[in-house]
């Protein structure tokens, strides 16, 4: 009895996901539902409709948008409510399929899909159409990829892939974060830097201020002495003491012009230049003078206080309250920012939980670079920025390791995966050609169940199609190869291409030339697979240290399989543009043409790319010529 239950809930709950994922197919043909309105003949105040009256009110497109839309949410809100509660039942009894509910519940509120059909609501009702179609496509592309959860024969590796899925995203959004953190530490950097030139001017101004009093003194002193006819005992002792107090002036000021050489002061050398034409009158002794020298080694300080005071006011300039609030405030988002990613690390369990540490040590470290820009302190709060940053770095390493981990693991069944998608895609291809070939006379002839039986091959064709975007998804993921994507997308566009074709009637000799092509292409690259490595890393750049010769090998062969993958595709290009360039009429191009041209210029582009990847990722193992 209770499996029966148990049967019955399984069944309805995969109705009501296939329902949803029907709804805006399905909706768009029905009626529109008749909404409670106002009536346009009656005021609401002054004759009420009575119980059982019909609303004569037209509804409108955005109202009967909004109401279907509406009634998918509420449907998605149940399916949720249901997956939690089956999973709950099945969590003794059956405890993949609990963990495979419970996964799908987790995405579906992860990825926000309840309140993003509300959005859409809002957004129907307003007759917002082309956000709300984007927005849609979204949300369906997040249904399917539920349904693909709930249905997956394989748990483990989707729930392996789904974790890596997750690593990556919270890894993109560290990036982010770790990019702005460099671009605010380098601020606060410049300020520190203005804060040190501030504080090593205002010690220079004091200095500059006590020559300015010692000179002044000494000129007091040395009046009387100038203005006497003849120096007495007492006053050539006065000289000779003044002259000493005269060279050690001079020597504070030679001091500090060396102390800041990149200031090249001018005024500073020639202040302590007439300080010695001074110090020398006053040996003589001759105080008369000394005293035009002294005068203009005091000018020259003052000249060179005054020109100190507006390299005080450009560095202060620089280090305004408006410009510490604006480093706070980029710190405050930042650290808001860095939240968000440890709270979508903390979601990932064991594997987020080193990063979540130093996450949580970076948000620390972020806090107090805050309290300091709010205390005007730029140097104590670049260096607490420089410790986030340390922390942020080391969180990114230890997630991109994990994620590394991961796709190792998953890179042995992606391997069997993508040989028995090409398997089935070549299988599927022989069968459309052959019986393109079959139909060849009944087209020709315009025979309409020749015509209907190519429209069915069609969609044949469209699933091999889909079936290349799949493994060019998992191969992505989990970075399995490098130039696999490229092969796998220009088979992708070439089935296409063959699936147009197809629906416009086409079955002519060059058709089928291009189906073979198609075959041949998935031939050699599951030949290229099958010798592919699935224990790859992407930080091999370290190269082979620790390695046995075993593993050695293994690394060169894959290396030596993405060159034949890269060298295909190339083959492949220049074959098409040979093509091409034989059926070019002149210097004038048909639009077909043109777009042939221009798709040949886009997979050009993909190779070029894949073999800088290579050189990048690969480049340091493969062995030089010497």
């Amino acid at each position: 009895m209770h499996g029966n239950g148990r049967q019955i809930a399984w069944t309805s709950t995969w109705t009501m996901l296939g329902l949803l994922l029907l709804a805006p197919a399905a909706r768009a043909a029905e009626p529109a539902a008749v909404l409670p309105a106002t009536s346009t003949s009656a005021s609401p105040a002054t004759s009420p409709l009575e119980l059982g009256q019909r609303n004569e009110r037209e509804v409108g497109p955005g109202e009967e948008l909004s109401f279907r839309q509406k009634q998918v949410a509420e449907e998605m809100h149940e399916l949720e409510r249901r997956m939690f509660r089956l999973s709950e039942t099945l969590k003794s009894l059956e405890p993949e399929n609990s963990s495979r509910l419970m996964l799908g519940l987790k995405y579906a509120r992860e990825e926000l899909i309840l309140h993003r059909m509300g959005e859409l609501q809002q957004q129907l009702s307003s007759l917002t159409l082309k956000g709300a179609v984007d927005e849609q496509q979204q949300v369906l592309g997040k249904l399917q990829r539920l349904e693909q959860l709930l249905l997956s024969s394989d748990l483990d590796f989707e729930m392996k892939l789904e974790r890596l899925r997750q690593i990556r995203e919270t890894l993109r959004k560290l990036n982010a974060v770790v990019r702005e953190e460099v671009r605010e530490e380098k601020l606060s950097e410049k300020a520190a830097e203005k804060e040190k030139e501030l504080q090593t001017l205002a010690e220079r101004r004091q200095a500059l201020e006590a020559l300015i009093e010692q000179q002044t003194g000494h000129i007091g002193k040395n009046a009387p002495l100038a203005e006497a006819a003849e120096l007495s005992a007492d006053g050539q002792q006065m000289a000779a003491e003044l002259a000493k107090a005269q060279e050690a002036t001079r020597k504070e000021t030679e001091a500090l012009a060396k102390a800041s050489p990149g200031q090249n002061s001018k005024a500073l050398a020639s202040a302590a230049g007439n300080m010695q034409s001074a110090v020398a009158a006053l040996e003589k002794p001759a105080p008369g003078d000394a005293r035009q020298p002294m005068q203009d080694a005091l000018a020259d300080l003052k000249r060179e206080l005054a020109a100190l005071a507006k390299q005080e006011e450009a560095a202060k300039a620089a280090l305004t309250k408006e410009q510490f609030a604006m480093l706070k405030e980029d710190q405050q988002a930042n650290r808001r920012a860095t939240d968000d990613v440890a709270e979508m690390t903390r979601r990932l369990g064991n594997s987020g939980t080193p990063s979540l540490a130093e996450l949580m040590r970076a948000g620390g470290s972020m806090s107090s670079a805050e309290s300091a820009f709010d205390k005007s302190q730029a140097e104590q709060g670049n260096a607490e920025q420089d410790k986030a940053l340390e922390a942020l770095r080391y969180a990114e390493q230890l997630l991109s390791e994990e994620a590394e981990r991961l796709a190792r693991q998953l890179r042995r069944e992606v391997k069997k995966r993508v040989s028995d998608g090409l398997t089935l895609m070549l299988d599927e291809q022989v069968a459309i050609r052959k019986r393109t070939q079959e139909l060849q006379p009944g087209v020709a002839e315009k025979a309409r169940p020749a015509l209907e039986s190519l429209a069915i091959i069609a969609k044949r064709e469209a699933r091999i199609t889909d079936v290349a975007q799949e493994l060019i998804n998992v191969v992505e993921e989990t970075e399995f190869g490098i130039a696999l994507p490229a092969a796998l997308a220009a088979v992708r566009d070439a089935t296409e291409g063959v699936r147009l074709s197809l629906d416009d009637g086409d079955a002519t000799e060059n058709l089928v030339q291009a189906e073979r092509q198609i075959e041949a292409d998935l031939t050699e690259m599951l030949e290229i697979v099958s010798e592919m490595s699935d224990a790859n890393s992407r930080n091999r750049r370290q190269a082979n240290a620790g390695q046995s010769p075993d593993e050695i090998r293994k690394e060169q062969n894959r290396i030596i399989s993405e060159l034949r993958m890269l060298r295909l595709l190339q083959d492949r290009v220049h074959k098409s543009t040979r093509e091409s360039d034989s059926q070019r009429a002149g210097s004038t191009l048909t639009p077909a043409l043109r777009k042939r041209i221009q798709d040949l210029e886009g997979r050009q582009a993909d190779i070029r790319d894949a073999t800088e990847l290579l050189a990048e990722e690969r480049g340091e193992e493969v062995p030089v010529a010497e």
